[in-house]
């Protein structure tokens, strides 16, 4: 067996197609393959530490098929043999709209479970062919039996939300259907159990009884690695569907620190000659804002516009007065078209004439809006299926975004580590439970243990759900990516989708910027917040990005933002960013700090060559002719040589200030000369009988 080297993006091991091919994937569970080739994986049972779960170590053999221009996935499967999806695959199909779902649905000979993340996907597949059903939350389990039991449909297709498997099971529970060998099961855009599990807990639900169909696939465009080896376990391959054409989209990337004005000018640019403006954006109270704005300025009118959303967002917004509200997709489209999350994925938008696209994240006013690279970013592009005679199927797509270095994501590491102390603390609380001395103190401790953050990694019924942890390492991931314009375009680069032209609307301060800090409670998260853009600031500086004057009215600015923080900025100057994060924003100890940098700083001048030597000359009289020298008039003209360089003073009887490096004292004769004080005479003076001429050779020498 061949093995060629890690891609990067699974995080596994490929295998040589002319090996695998030889396999019948339809037939064979590839647990058997794995086996006799000794691929490692690891028969658990979800035990924590969850980073051991790493598909570095434990990878999936993986085929790859290609596929040319103008074919479908029903098509390169039927060259190679395959009657549909072959069991045991995660099927990457690299691409959007290659009729992965419709191969299932018209194509293949058998009875079917199609899992679809969303109801407006589960509509638009089914709204054309009533031997399909659809199945969510309006279906009743006394419709799944009775189209189970209608003879006309020889092969039966069920299109179900996550949600709506539940009806399945129990209607063929009931019919005495084993599902499990008489129906295949594929989970479509498979990505959104690891993306959603954190919020939407029944999303995962058909995962739990998943491995137990014969024939069974996961489905995708954009794959997600996993840290769990459930897959290894059960004996899957990655099939990976290989364009042979250029399939990267043109994009641009505009990152800005005013959100709403960048979205607000790119709108007005694109009214006059776009036909549809087609607008992602998972925030609803952002579409509000959006909407209010643009119809406020007279940029749009009531009628120009249409937003897309679930049931009680719907509502919601009626409520605000955005009237034009709605779930289900209705055409023609407006003007402007607004579509949250759960349009994201999988939906087929057909329109007669090409749009504009824009994608939004806003980082300062809704975190949960910010959009991943590596699968939204793909599948929101991919909803438009028409493809046009210039071969495009939109006229432009544009992300519009801002970043924060303070926006968090978590390491790997450091997201293992909170699990395992989400456990721990789980696991404490729950042993006090059964050594409670009775049922009252037992139903407290349990009221307690019902409020641990170890209950977001568990179902209902207290079974762990590994989907929920890959959801956490998923939502710290693409945190970092909005660190910074340079980590966001790389991972745009990375994706291999995007052909990406970068817009840095990179004005010193913003109106999002003005936002976090009015919305920033504590000092520290403020003074980090501080850091951040004087660390910008510098950078820019460093690479030519903005003049000298810029940089300092960029300073001007954030200090005039934040008049009460003057501290933090002598602070930054004196020690830097390492140093206030090494004393943990604590001020006492970054004055400690401070001091003791101001005193190596002081020595470091004083001492030096130059002005030691300046410091010889000015006094080579006093020296030569053994003259005295009044002590305030020392002071003053060693004060006057220390101004001459740039060395902040104080002297006896003045007060000193933060920025002052060092003092002058009756004693600093003795830095630089050996001298004897002539305190008895009139006014107090010093002899100097000579330069320490080891300062001068000290200072050669280094």
């Amino acid at each position: 067996m061949t093995l060629h080297n890690e891609t990067r993006s699974l995080g596994i091991n490929y295998l040589s197609y002319d090996h695998v091919e030889k396999t019948r994937w339809n037939d064979i569970s590839t647990a058997k393959v794995v086996s006799n080739y000794g691929l490692p994986y690891k028969d658990h049972n979800f035990k924590f530490p969850y980073s051991e779960m790493s598909s570095d170590k434990y990878p999936i053999p993986v085929i790859r098929i290609p596929i040319n221009k103008g074919e479908w996935i029903n098509d390169v499967l039927l060259k190679k043999g395959y009657n549909g999806i072959p069991t045991n695959t995660i099927v990457n199909k690299t691409e959007t709209g290659l009729g992965a779902t419709t191969c299932e649905l018209f194509y293949t000979k058998a009875n079917s479970i199609i899992i679809l993340p969303n109801v407006p996907v589960i509509e638009c597949k089914c709204e054309h062919n009533l031997t399909f059903l659809p199945i969510y939350a309006k279906t009743s389990v006394s419709q799944i039996k009775r189209y189970l039991q209608r003879e006309d449909i020889p092969f039966k297709k069920l299109v179900s939300t996550p949600e709506g498997y539940a009806k399945i099971e129990k209607a063929t529970k009931e019919l005495k259907i084993d599902i499990y060998s008489t129906y295949r099961c594929l989970i479509d855009e498979c990505e959104k159990i690891v993306q959603d599990s954190g919020f939407r807990e029944k999303i995962s639900y058909p995962m739990r009884s998943f491995f137990n169909f014969k024939v069974k696939a996961w489905v995708t465009a954009t794959p997600l690695p996993m840290k769990s080896d459930m897959f290894q376990k059960h004996g899957f391959c990655w099939m990976v569907i290989e364009p042979t054409y250029d399939y990267k989209k043109d994009a641009t990337l505009i990152v800005t620190r005013s959100f709403l004005e960048s979205t607000i000018n790119r709108i007005k640019i694109l009214m006059p000659s776009s036909e549809h403006i087609v607008i992602f954006y998972k925030s609803t109270q952002g579409i509000k804002k959006l909407v209010q704005a643009l119809i406020n300025r007279g940029i749009i009118t009531e009628k120009d516009y249409q937003v897309f959303c679930a049931d009680q967002s719907v509502e919601k917004l009626i409520e605000e007065r955005i009237m034009n509200t709605r779930s289900d997709l209705k055409f023609p489209l407006p003007k402007i078209s607004f579509f949250t999350g759960r349009f994201f994925s999988a939906l087929d938008i057909n329109l007669d004439r090409k749009c504009d696209i824009l994608a939004l994240s806003n980082i300062f006013e809704a975190k949960h809006s910010i959009i991943d690279p590596f699968t939204e970013a793909v599948q929101l592009q991919g909803r438009f299926r028409k493809i046009f005679k210039d071969g495009k199927r939109y006229s432009s797509l544009t992300f519009i975004t801002n970043t924060t270095p303070n926006i968090g994501g978590l390491s790997e590491e450091e997201v293992s580590n909170r699990i395992s102390i989400l456990e721990r603390n789980y696991a404490l609380i729950k042993a006090e439970a059964s050594n409670a001395m009775n049922n009252a103190e037992r139903d407290f401790i349990l009221q307690d243990l019902k409020k641990l953050g170890y209950n977001d990694l568990q179902y209902e019924d207290g079974e762990f759900n590994p989907f929920a942890v890959e959801c956490l390492y998923n939502t710290e991931r693409v945190k970092q990516h909005y660190r910074s314009p340079k980590a966001l375009i790389e991972a745009y680069q990375q994706t291999k989708h995007f052909n990406i032209k970068l817009i840095e609307e990179y004005v010193h301060l913003g109106e999002d910027d003005k936002n976090e800090f009015s919305n920033t409670d504590k000092i520290a998260d403020k003074w980090e917040i501080i850091i951040g853009h004087l660390e910008r600031f510098k950078s820019m500086k460093a690479s030519g990005l903005c003049t000298d004057s810029d940089h300092a009215k960029g300073i001007n600015d954030l200090k005039s933002l934040c008049p009460k923080d003057s501290f933090i900025f002598e602070a930054y100057d004196l020690i830097g960013k390492q140093g206030i994060r090494r004393n943990d924003y604590k001020k006492s100890l970054i004055e400690k700090d401070m001091k003791a940098t101001k005193l190596q700083l002081s020595n470091a001048m004083r001492f030096d060559r130059s002005i030691c030597r300046a410091i010889e000359e000015e006094f080579k009289n006093e020296v030569l002719l053994g003259r005295l020298i009044p002590k305030e008039e020392f002071m003053k003209r060693l004060g006057d040589i220390y101004t001459a360089y740039g060395i902040s003073f104080t002297t006896y009887g003045c007060k000193a200030t933060s920025s002052i490096l060092c003092s002058i004292t009756q004693s600093t004769v003795f830095d630089y000369f050996d001298a004897s004080p002539q305190n008895k005479t009139k006014p107090a003076s010093y002899r100097l009988k000579s330069f320490k001429q080891e300062l001068i050779q000290n200072t050669e020498e280094e």
